[in-house]
Protein backbone atom coordinates (compact mmCIF):
# COMPACT_ATOMS: atom_id res chain seq x y z
CA UNK A 1 0.00 0.00 0.00
CA UNK A 2 1.06 3.22 -0.60
CA UNK A 3 0.08 6.64 0.25
CA UNK A 4 0.53 9.96 -0.54
CA UNK A 5 -0.34 13.10 1.22
CA UNK A 6 -1.53 15.73 -1.74
CA UNK A 7 -1.15 19.51 0.07
CA UNK A 8 -2.09 22.89 -1.23
CA UNK A 9 0.31 25.59 0.37
CA UNK A 10 -1.15 28.46 2.67
CA UNK A 11 -2.51 31.61 2.05
CA UNK A 12 -0.35 33.55 0.01
CA UNK A 13 0.52 37.46 1.02
CA UNK A 14 -0.81 39.35 -2.08
CA UNK A 15 -2.02 42.97 -0.64
CA UNK A 16 -1.83 43.68 -4.33
CA UNK A 17 -4.12 41.33 -5.57
CA UNK A 18 -1.22 40.41 -8.29
CA UNK A 19 -1.52 37.55 -10.34
CA UNK A 20 1.49 35.61 -9.63
CA UNK A 21 0.68 32.30 -10.73
CA UNK A 22 4.97 31.27 -11.00
CA UNK A 23 6.47 34.81 -9.68
CA UNK A 24 9.01 34.43 -7.48
CA UNK A 25 8.76 36.35 -3.85
CA UNK A 26 5.04 35.43 -3.43
CA UNK A 27 5.06 33.97 0.39
CA UNK A 28 2.95 32.80 2.85
CA UNK A 29 1.11 35.47 4.85
CA UNK A 30 0.63 35.43 8.75
CA UNK A 31 -2.47 33.66 8.29
CA UNK A 32 -0.81 31.26 5.41
CA UNK A 33 1.49 30.20 7.97
CA UNK A 34 -0.80 29.61 10.41
CA UNK A 35 -2.80 27.10 7.74
CA UNK A 36 0.83 25.57 6.59
CA UNK A 37 1.12 24.43 10.48
CA UNK A 38 -2.44 23.33 11.07
CA UNK A 39 -1.76 20.81 7.96
CA UNK A 40 1.37 19.58 9.32
CA UNK A 41 -0.11 19.13 12.66
CA UNK A 42 -2.93 16.95 10.81
CA UNK A 43 0.54 14.86 9.58
CA UNK A 44 1.80 14.63 13.12
CA UNK A 45 2.14 10.63 13.86
CA UNK A 46 2.67 9.36 10.19
CA UNK A 47 5.78 8.09 9.15
CA UNK A 48 5.87 10.27 6.05
CA UNK A 49 9.53 9.58 3.98
CA UNK A 50 9.81 12.30 1.57
CA UNK A 51 8.42 15.48 1.16
CA UNK A 52 8.03 17.00 -2.43
CA UNK A 53 7.66 20.36 -3.56
CA UNK A 54 7.08 22.73 -6.07
CA UNK A 55 10.14 25.33 -6.38
CA UNK A 56 7.78 28.03 -5.64
CA UNK A 57 8.53 30.48 -2.17
CA UNK A 58 5.09 29.41 -0.75
CA UNK A 59 5.27 25.95 -1.27
CA UNK A 60 8.95 25.26 -0.28
CA UNK A 61 7.15 27.54 3.10
CA UNK A 62 4.39 25.02 3.53
CA UNK A 63 6.95 22.01 3.00
CA UNK A 64 9.17 23.47 5.69
CA UNK A 65 6.38 23.68 8.19
CA UNK A 66 5.44 20.17 7.58
CA UNK A 67 9.16 18.85 8.03
CA UNK A 68 9.39 20.02 11.60
CA UNK A 69 6.61 18.19 12.32
CA UNK A 70 7.34 15.28 10.00
CA UNK A 71 10.74 15.04 9.71
CA UNK A 72 11.78 13.59 6.29
CA UNK A 73 13.37 14.72 3.47
CA UNK A 74 12.20 17.47 1.30
CA UNK A 75 12.79 17.55 -2.67
CA UNK A 76 12.47 20.34 -5.14
CA UNK A 77 9.88 18.34 -8.10
CA UNK A 78 9.48 20.65 -11.32
CA UNK A 79 6.03 18.66 -12.16
CA UNK A 80 3.98 19.91 -9.31
CA UNK A 81 4.85 23.58 -9.91
CA UNK A 82 1.61 25.87 -10.88
CA UNK A 83 0.48 26.12 -14.27
CA UNK A 84 1.24 28.80 -16.58
CA UNK A 85 -0.96 31.35 -18.41
CA UNK A 86 -0.14 28.59 -21.49
CA UNK A 87 -0.50 25.62 -19.91
CA UNK A 88 -4.54 24.31 -20.33
CA UNK A 89 -5.94 21.31 -17.83
CA UNK A 90 -4.69 18.73 -20.11
CA UNK A 91 -1.29 19.66 -19.84
CA UNK A 92 -0.99 20.30 -16.28
CA UNK A 93 -2.77 16.77 -15.44
CA UNK A 94 -0.10 15.27 -17.41
CA UNK A 95 2.54 17.20 -15.28
CA UNK A 96 0.78 15.77 -12.44
CA UNK A 97 0.33 12.56 -13.49
CA UNK A 98 3.68 12.49 -14.47
CA UNK A 99 4.62 13.33 -10.83
CA UNK A 100 2.61 10.36 -9.95
CA UNK A 101 4.01 8.19 -12.22
CA UNK A 102 7.28 8.56 -10.69
CA UNK A 103 6.36 8.43 -6.85
CA UNK A 104 4.67 5.50 -7.91
CA UNK A 105 7.55 3.49 -8.70
CA UNK A 106 9.62 4.63 -6.09
CA UNK A 107 10.43 3.08 -2.63
CA UNK A 108 8.69 5.34 -0.55
CA UNK A 109 5.43 4.38 0.99
CA UNK A 110 4.41 7.03 2.14
CA UNK A 111 5.00 11.02 0.92
CA UNK A 112 3.91 14.38 1.31
CA UNK A 113 3.53 16.80 -1.70
CA UNK A 114 2.79 20.41 -1.67
CA UNK A 115 1.47 21.92 -4.45
CA UNK A 116 -1.14 24.74 -5.83
CA UNK A 117 -4.67 24.38 -6.12
CA UNK A 118 -5.43 23.77 -9.69
CA UNK A 119 -2.37 21.31 -9.87
CA UNK A 120 -3.65 19.31 -7.03
CA UNK A 121 -7.43 18.91 -8.53
CA UNK A 122 -5.95 18.44 -11.72
CA UNK A 123 -4.13 15.25 -10.39
CA UNK A 124 -7.46 14.56 -7.78
CA UNK A 125 -9.36 14.75 -11.34
CA UNK A 126 -7.31 12.46 -13.49
CA UNK A 127 -6.67 9.68 -11.00
CA UNK A 128 -10.43 9.87 -10.72
CA UNK A 129 -10.76 9.80 -14.55
CA UNK A 130 -12.82 12.29 -14.40
CA UNK A 131 -12.49 15.84 -16.87
CA UNK A 132 -10.84 19.19 -14.70
CA UNK A 133 -12.20 22.31 -15.80
CA UNK A 134 -10.36 25.28 -14.21
CA UNK A 135 -12.66 27.33 -11.65
CA UNK A 136 -11.58 30.09 -9.43
CA UNK A 137 -13.57 28.89 -6.54
CA UNK A 138 -13.78 25.85 -4.07
CA UNK A 139 -16.86 23.77 -5.62
CA UNK A 140 -17.01 20.45 -7.47
CA UNK A 141 -15.90 17.49 -6.17
CA UNK A 142 -12.44 18.11 -4.53
CA UNK A 143 -12.62 21.53 -2.81
CA UNK A 144 -8.95 23.39 -2.18
CA UNK A 145 -8.94 25.80 -0.12
CA UNK A 146 -5.70 27.04 0.83
CA UNK A 147 -3.73 24.43 3.49
CA UNK A 148 -6.21 21.88 2.44
CA UNK A 149 -4.50 18.15 2.08
CA UNK A 150 -5.93 15.09 0.65
CA UNK A 151 -5.11 11.57 1.09
CA UNK A 152 -4.81 9.25 -1.54
CA UNK A 153 -4.10 5.13 -0.85
CA UNK A 154 -3.05 2.99 -3.57
CA UNK A 155 -3.68 -0.60 -2.73
CA UNK A 156 -3.05 -2.65 -6.28
CA UNK A 157 -5.39 -1.34 -8.68
CA UNK A 158 -7.48 0.88 -6.47
CA UNK A 159 -6.74 4.15 -5.86
CA UNK A 160 -9.21 5.66 -2.93
CA UNK A 161 -9.13 9.56 -2.22
CA UNK A 162 -10.18 10.84 0.80
CA UNK A 163 -9.97 14.52 2.57
CA UNK A 164 -7.73 14.73 5.64
CA UNK A 165 -7.18 18.05 6.69
CA UNK A 166 -8.54 21.45 5.75
CA UNK A 167 -8.86 24.81 8.24
CA UNK A 168 -12.12 25.83 6.68
CA UNK A 169 -13.51 22.53 5.74
CA UNK A 170 -15.84 20.55 7.94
Amino acid sequence: MKTLYLVRHGTVYNPSGVSYRRLPGFYLSEQGRAEAQLAAESLRGIHVEMIYHSPLDRTVETAHAISTVCPAEATVCHDIIEWEVDENPDIVSQRMLSFWAIWMAEEHECAVAVSHRDPCRALLHSLRETQYEWTDDHSGPFPMPPATVYRIVCEGDEVRIEPHFSPVLP
